[in-house]
């Protein structure tokens, strides 16, 4: 089921947990980007994923970089035990910007990883160009992923 954070001007914000129809051990992940560089004005972001297993199994959040610091990839969002979550959440974290360095476009990404090795990583649009959603990441047997990096790029 898909599930959306707020707009980053109302500062931090999560989605809820988000799995498939199942609610069990998803296969593929995507993510969605609604909004344009110029609605940030002077915020600076990250992006952040928690994954859960069994109800009540969470793994610790991982954070990509912020924006001013140039974006990156977050850690491995996975359960407790590394192994096949059911459910995963999004973050975004909003402060000032602290920089004198212009932010001018950014998009995101995902990447299923499995066993230690990452699918390919399925990118949005860039935010310039009005977002949009990734195509589907899945992990080299698209099946029952372990955990997802996000990914944030940024000129």
């Amino acid at each position: 089921m898909e599930q959306f954070t707020g707009y980053a001007k109302y500062g931090n914000t999560s989605t809820p947990w988000a799995g498939d129809a199942n609610g069990y051990d998803p296969d593929a992940v995507r993510i969605n980007l609604d909004t344009l560089p110029e609605a940030l004005g002077q915020l600076d972001f990250r992006i952040g994923a928690q994954a859960m297993d069994n109800g009540g199994h969470y793994g610790p959040p991982q954070f990509t970089p912020w924006a001013s610091q140039g974006g990156g990839a977050s850690g491995l969002a996975t359960d407790d035990n590394g192994r096949d979550p059911d459910k995963y959440r999004l973050f975004l974290e909003t402060r000032s910007w602290p920089s004198s360095v212009t932010l001018t476009d950014f998009r995101l990404s995902v990447t299923a990883v499995d066993h230690g090795v990452p699918g390919v990583a399925a990118v949005t649009p860039w935010a310039s160009q009005g977002g949009g959603r990734t195509t589907w990441a899945v992990d080299s047997n698209s099946y029952d992923f372990d955990g997802i990096v996000i990914g944030l790029e940024v000129q």
